[in-house]
C-alpha cells in the first residue's frame, strides 16, 4: 500500500508539473502572439520567434527588436550605400538630423545598422510605439545614400590605377545603376583609358545590364 501512494503521489506530481509547464507554455505563445500583433503596427511582415524577439521591415529596411527585461533594443539594416553611413552623416546630415538623432539615442555602427533603445515600461504597446516614433529619422539615414554615387564619382577622378577604377564602376553599376552619377562616372573612366575608352563603356554596359 505504501508503494500504492508513492507512486499515485509521485503520478499526482507528475501532472501538475506536466499542467504548471503547459499553462507556461500558453503564456508564452500568447505573448509571443502579442509581440507579433503589435509590430504588424509598424513593420511590413513582422513576426515573432519568441515573446521576446521579433521583427519586420520599414520602408524596405529590415528591423530587429529584442524586448528585454529593462529595456527594448533594436536595430535597423540601412540599404548599402558603399560610402559607410557614418561617413554620410558627418558629411551631409543636416544639424538638425544630427540633433534628432542624439535627442533619440541612435547611433549608426561600422556595419551600416542603426541602433537604439527605449526603456521597458509596463505595456508592450506603448514601449513599441516609441520604437515606431524613432524609425522616421532613420529613414532620414538612409535618405543620405543619394549622396554616395557622387562621393564615388569622386573617387574614380582621385584614382590611380585601372583596377581601382573597375572597382569603383563596378559598385556604382550595381548599387546605383540610375544615378546620373554612374553615367558621368562610366564616360570618366572612358576618358581616362586612352587606349580603349570603348572596352571601359562596354564592361560598365554589361554590368548595368547584369544589375537589371
Amino acid at each position: 500500500m505504501i508503494l500504492a501512494a508513492f507512486l499515485i503521489s509521485t503520478a499526482g506530481i507528475l501532472v501538475a508539473l506536466a499542467l504548471i509547464q503547459g499553462a507556461r507554455h500558453a503564456r508564452r505563445e500568447h505573448a509571443r502572439e502579442s509581440l507579433e500583433r503589435e509590430l504588424a503596427g509598424f513593420l511590413d511582415g513582422a513576426s515573432a520567434s519568441d515573446d521576446e524577439h521579433g521583427g519586420g521591415t520599414y520602408e524596405g529596411m529590415p528591423v530587429r527588436i529584442t524586448v528585454g527585461h529593462h529595456e527594448i533594443t533594436f536595430e535597423v539594416q540601412l540599404e548599402p550605400a558603399i560610402i559607410p553611413y557614418r561617413e554620410l552623416v558627418t558629411r551631409h546630415a543636416p544639424p538638425a538630423l544630427v540633433a534628432r538623432l542624439a535627442d533619440l539615442g541612435l547611433r549608426v555602427d561600422d556595419k551600416d545598422r542603426v541602433l537604439g533603445a527605449v526603456p521597458r515600461e509596463p505595456g508592450l504597446a506603448e514601449n513599441l510605439v516609441s520604437v515606431a516614433t524613432r524609425l522616421p529619422a532613420i529613414a532620414a539615414v538612409r535618405a543620405l545614400r543619394r549622396f554616395a554615387p557622387g562621393e564615388l564619382l569622386a573617387r574614380i577622378d582621385r584614382a590611380r590605377a585601372a583596377a581601382e577604377i573597375d572597382q569603383i564602376l563596378l559598385q556604382l553599376t550595381e548599387h546605383f545603376p540610375d544615378a546620373p552619377e554612374t553615367q558621368d562616372a562610366i564616360e570618366l573612366a572612358a576618358e581616362r583609358e586612352h587606349a580603349h575608352p570603348d572596352r571601359v563603356r562596354q564592361r560598365a554596359e554589361r554590368w548595368l545590364a547584369r544589375s537589371a
